[in-house]
């Protein structure tokens, strides 16, 4: 069974996958983690690519290719 990870810093957020938890200013596993409104949905998807994890029920865009600057507008406040 795999180690519950300690509560995130405040202002970050922690997203886990495949059972391996990461702080990293809101990536994990190469994910950016997005609040995006359902009423937006397909703005994101257009604009950044934006995917839906179904296991979290979270919106992520992959960091490598979506900038902070880029997904800024959905991204969670602290």
């Amino acid at each position: 069974m795999p180690e519950i990870p300690a509560p995130a810093p405040q202002g970050l957020l922690l997203c886990v996958r495949h059972g391996k938890a990461g702080v990293r200013d809101g990536t994990a596993a190469g994910r950016l983690c997005l609040d995006i409104p359902y009423a937006n949905k397909d703005e994101a998807k257009k604009q950044l690519g934006a995917r839906w994890g179904p296991a979290r029920r979270k919106w992520y865009v992959d960091a490598a290719k979506v900038s902070r600057e880029q997904a800024a507008r959905w991204l969670p406040s602290s």
